[in-house]
């Protein structure tokens, strides 16, 4: 049975960005780690891969909404509010 062509768009996302987090595995001890609150941490590669993510997104589906943990809401380039991602 075939995949449904937006799961396929999702999967793609999610792929590319876990790419990123495995690749910086090594690199652990370099990671930029910035506190936004009291015991909430965030890295540049959280970032990236949230910006890879939405990238995906937003080049399949301009139309879309988006809400991010670190960009917060990105409205879609209609202004439509049919459909929102939450990453």
């Amino acid at each position: 049975m075939p995949i449904h062509p937006t799961l396929n768009i999702a999967i793609r996302a999610a792929r590319r960005a876990g790419n990123l987090i495995s690749n910086a595995m090594d690199q652990v001890d370099r990671l930029d780690i910035t506190e936004k609150a009291t015991n909430d941490f965030v890295t540049e590669v959280d970032r990236q891969a949230e910006e890879s993510i939405i990238a995906v997104l937003q080049e399949s589906f301009p139309n879309h909404g988006i809400l991010a943990e670190e960009n917060g809401e990105i409205p879609a380039k209609d202004g439509s509010t049919e459909y929102q991602w939450i990453v």
